[in-house]
């Protein structure tokens, strides 16, 4: 349980964490990047329209110049003059009623009172004082449209392929105009520039106040394809992240059961270790009490239970042997002593070891093993440890006989253990070799460590082991080590 919740923590700090940290980032990032584009997209709309602005209100400043100077120009009409005394004097026929009323108004005497000339626009009028008359004109808003702002026009303002700016048009302030709805992305669908401030103008222009220019805007194409890029690059992110978390849980799942397994594996290695070790120990005890109380008169049966006090004591032995040696492995506390020998005679004293064992259990042992082997580099006690756990292995899931070969083969030395038991499946060859486990066949008692030290001694020799069935039944386990010097 506690290395449950280990590896949970360490998922969640490993994987978790930075993946909620890079999904919240990437969001952020997206929020804030689209934020910066759209701005982006404002600023340059705004500076576009305040360059068309600016270039018209340069072009009205030269024709005030001009019509000052006493130029005519085709903005203007209804030319007039305004007497001290009220009297209008027109060029050419008619007297329009707006230059009546400014005639009678009290601004004609307010202008002509000032000491220097000033210039004032009463609607679509100009005037200004002049040597004690007041001298004015009409200026027609519709022609600066025309010839300013519409972009097929020689002297317009406005770009003829412009992005971003798609209308200009010169207009009279209407605050409800004021109140077009936003565009696509947040953006202005509409802007809004007064080409001339309301009030008497400081620089003049010929325009009157109260104008405005209306803008028509469509933002760039390259907007919504950065847009979309953006987005595609978070779903990306969030595509790699989910990926990420989902590698994570299955890596997850998959060491939580593993982790189960073993822990499986390692509570049934201490229950059959614990009946391993009580059979022995039983065995042993009931023989040595029957000895030491006397109750066994006949030396051939003393003997035997004798025998039996032994090939106990020696399968006790081998089984600690085993869980001492798999536990200097986990620690990496094992070591081994190389040396060069002939091992023919390290197997058949291993084997003839186990002979009375064997036929304890009913089984006869056939050693083939030539008298010499080629040298090969090996410890001693490991070799041995093989050779009995590959024996006692054979003991356990065999019947009738174990056979024990020895052959030079290819650079090397081969030595085979043969048994006539059920055999090993296929798909279990790799897995009857891993700490704890028993094959699907096996049979008896066993603490699922013999096999596993023996791939690990092997291992260590610079060699492997092999298992296959065998001809007429059984199972035929190989340890392959190479030759000295091969």
């Amino acid at each position: 349980m506690r290395t449950r919740s280990g590896l949970l923590l360490l998922f969640v700090l490993l994987v978790g964490v930075p993946v909620a940290a890079a999904a919240y980032l990437g969001g952020a990032g997206l929020v804030g990047e689209r934020s910066m584009l759209v701005e982006r997209e404002r600023d340059a709309i705004e500076a576009r329209a305040g360059e068309i602005r600016d270039l018209l209100v340069r072009r009205l400043q030269e024709l005030y110049r001009a019509e000052a100077s006493g130029q005519r120009t085709e903005f203007t009409s209804d030319r007039f003059r305004i007497r001290a005394d009220g009297r209008v004097e027109m060029e050419g026929q008619g007297e329009p009623e707006d230059v009546q009323r400014l005639a009678q108004s009290g601004i004609a005497g307010t202008l002509l009172a000032e000491p220097q000339p000033r210039y004032y626009f009463h609607g679509d009028l100009a005037v200004r004082g002049a040597k004690g008359v007041l001298e004015g004109f009409r200026v027609s808003p519709d022609q600066v449209n025309r010839v300013f702002l519409d972009p097929l026009s020689p002297q317009s303002v406005v770009p003829r392929v412009d992005a971003r700016i798609r209308v200009v048009t010169l207009v009279r302030d209407d605050a409800r105009a004021m109140l077009a709805p936003r565009g696509p992305h947040g953006l202005p669908q509409t802007i809004f520039l007064y080409p001339v401030p309301a009030g008497i103008a400081a620089d003049p222009v010929l325009l009157p106040p109260g104008y405005v220019l209306l803008f028509d805007v469509h933002p760039a194409a390259s907007l919504a394809t950065d847009l979309a890029a953006a987005e595609e690059r978070l779903l990306w992110t969030l595509g790699v992240t989910g990926f990420v978390v989902l590698l994570g849980s299955v890596f997850l799942w998959r060491a939580v059961q593993a982790e189960s397994r073993l822990a499986a594996r390692k509570a049934e290695f201490v229950s059959t270790v614990s009946h391993e070790l009580r059979t022995p120990l039983t065995s042993i005890r009931m023989y040595a009490d029957m000895l030491k109380e006397g109750w066994v008169k006949d030396e051939k049966a003393a003997g035997e239970y004798f025998a039996l006090i032994a090939a106990e004591s020696e399968r006790l032995a081998r089984l600690v042997n085993n869980v001492l040696d798999f536990s200097r492995i986990e620690r990496g506390k094992k070591t081994f002593e190389m040396r060069v020998g002939d091992p023919a005679p390290v197997v058949r004293e291993a084997a003839e070891t186990l002979r009375p064992y064997l036929k304890d259990k009913g089984l006869r042992l056939e050693i083939d093993v030539p008298e010499k082997l080629p040298a090969a580099t090996f410890d001693r006690d490991a070799l041995v440890q093989i050779l009995v756990n590959l024996i006692d292995n054979a003991s356990k899931h065999g019947k009738d006989e174990v056979r024990v070969e020895a052959t030079a083969k290819d650079g090397a030395v081969v030595l085979r253990v043969l048994d006539r038991g059920p055999g090993v499946p296929a798909e279990e060859r790799e897995r009857i070799f891993d700490p704890f486990t028993r094959g699907a066949n096996a049979a008896g008692g066993g603490s699922g460590l013999g096999l596993a030290l023996v791939r690990h001694y092997a291992l260590a020799h610079r060699g492997r082991v092999e298992v296959a069935n065998r001809e007429g039944g059984g199972a035929v386990f190989s340890l392959v080590l190479p030759l000295d010097g091969a």
